[in-house]
């Protein structure tokens, strides 16, 4: 099987590499068309490894990428010559691997193009948008459900194999943090959170930086930290350390594999984490530390991540080609040219075959499975609501009845409220009623009064006749003024 190679970026070539290396291995040719920045380590590397070079233009000196005729014309020459029966992408939403796709289908419509995750973070959208390939093989279950429903069919879980070279690596604690600078965050908001870490623990900080940026990280280091230059692999440093912080660096992955405990702080790029026991609130030593002290507490919730995260063929790469190579003839059908080649395909045809008949069975079998608990669940739950709905129409009876005897309750308590008031008014009018007749026999006394110190000065004859008149106004006087007429009379006859 010729396979071809169309990337533009060494870091997604080391992503698969050890892929590359078993298929050329198991006696398959590899071909490639590379488009990388410029590294003359990695062209050197790349030019050595057991690969047929076919298109090499890497970027110049002013990072010029290569036009897209030039990129076209590189393609086209490339699969004339090599009659490959695959095309493996690194990238499909990147200059120039976005365009590769189209390229291969305008001179072989029926050829597989198959493109490689590009790495653990990823702008998903784009990916959704361009979806440029007939198979995307992705990191594992996490990244596949990030495609669209029908995109997903095309979407295979196969893993990382760059990881498989971890299988193997020892694993050692020097006590050190060790720092992954990236892009973001700043240093001036990372470095004050590592070094309050270091105070608190008493362990060296080691700042893993990218020689670009040396003056920004020189002039920040210090009190605990150490600086290191990115100039070397560095698998070793995470094999060796006590634990690491990142953002959304693939590096941070590795070292989970490896068994070290991971901080991942606040970043764009730190939603790869999400779900594990990476995250970290804000930028503290505090926090740094937290994260760390409930490490031994959360393995399950690890576990779960990275089986999710990572399929197991990022550590075996015999299977992985194995499924590579059936992933692939499943797909193609390529004309026989001899009775032998066609007696061939046709047996591949037949297991092919086999394998989706075994595959379909499977799923069936798995469906009918989850149909018949689903329908044995609905019956228990239909048992549930009779019985739920039995209990709630008695409560509504029962609430019923209680509100028909409270507003009975209540209707009686405003008809005896209104009787009351009616009392109450009744009475009320009684009262004005007496107060209206005191007055009145008031006002009389007075006028009694002022005629008896009248008389006080008069004949005695004319007393006798006063005294009879008071006798008599006295017998047909009300309850309320007798005692004051007794009294006056009295006063009369004493004179």
């Amino acid at each position: 099987m010729n396979v071809l190679y169309c990337g533009y970026n060494y870091r997604n070539v080391d992503n698969f590499r050890p892929l590359l290396d078993e298929l050329a291995a198991s006696g398959h040719t590899i071909g490639y068309c590379a488009f990388p920045y410029p590294n003359p380590a990695k062209d050197l590397e790349l030019g050595e490894a057991p690969f047929q070079r076919l298109a090499f233009a890497p970027f110049n000196a002013t990072l010029t990428q290569p036009s897209l005729p030039e990129v076209r014309d590189m393609v086209h020459r490339a699969l004339r010559e090599f009659s490959p029966d695959v095309v493996l992408l690194d990238d499909i939403f990147n200059y120039p691997s976005n365009a590769i796709s189209t390229m291969v289908k305008e001179v072989a419509p029926q050829l597989p193009v198959v493109a490689f995750q590009h790495g653990f973070f990823q702008f998903w959208s784009h990916y959704r948008r361009f979806f440029a390939c007939d198979f995307f093989l992705a990191y594992g279950s996490r990244s596949q459900r990030e495609f669209l429903p029908h995109q997903q069919e095309r979407v295979i879980t196969f893993g990382l194999p760059k990881l498989s070279r971890l299988k193997n690596v020892p694993v050692s604690d020097d006590g050190t943090l060790l720092y992954l600078a990236q892009d973001t965050p700043r240093w001036e908001v990372v470095a004050p959170a590592l070094k309050r870490y270091a105070k608190l623990t008493g362990r060296r900080v080691r700042v893993r930086a990218h020689p670009q940026f040396a003056s920004i990280y020189e002039a920040l280091a210090g009190e605990g930290l150490e600086l290191q230059y990115a100039v070397d692999d560095v698998i070793p440093h995470l094999a060796s350390c006590h634990a690491v912080v990142t953002t959304g660096s693939t590096a941070g992955m590795e070292a989970l594999v490896l068994g070290k405990p991971v901080v991942s702080l606040p970043s764009y790029s730190s939603s790869i984490f999400t779900g594990s026991p990476c995250m970290a609130l804000d930028y503290t030593g505090e926090q740094i530390w937290s994260v760390l002290h409930q490490w031994p507490q959360r393995q399950d919730e690890l576990r779960s991540f990275l089986e999710d995260s990572i399929s197991p063929l990022s550590f075996d790469m015999p299977r992985a080609a194995r499924y590579f190579e059936e992933l692939i003839t499943r797909r193609i059908v390529r004309p026989p040219s001899t009775e032998a080649a066609m007696l061939e395909d046709q047996q591949r045809t037949l297991v092919a075959q086999q394998v989706q008949v075994e595959l379909r069975s499977r799923l069936l079998n798995e469906e009918a499975g989850a149909r018949a608990a689903a329908q044995a669940r609905v019956g228990v739950l239909e048992a549930e609501g009779v019985e739920v709905r039995t209990r709630y129409q008695s409560e509504v009876a029962s609430l019923r009845e209680q509100l028909q005897a409270t507003q009975e309750q209540l209707r009686a308590s405003e008809a005896q409220r209104q009787a009351t008031q009616a009392q109450l008014r009744a009475s009320e009018a009684q009262r004005q009623a007496s107060q209206e007749q005191a007055r009145a026999l008031a006002t009389e006394l007075e006028a009694l009064r002022a005629r008896h110190h009248a008389l006080l000065a008069a004949k005695p004859p004319l007393r006798h006749q006063v005294v009879d008149l008071l006798n008599a106004r006295l017998k047909s006087a009300g309850p309320l003024l007798h005692l004051g007429i007794k009294r006056a009379f009295s006063v009369v006859k004493a004179s």
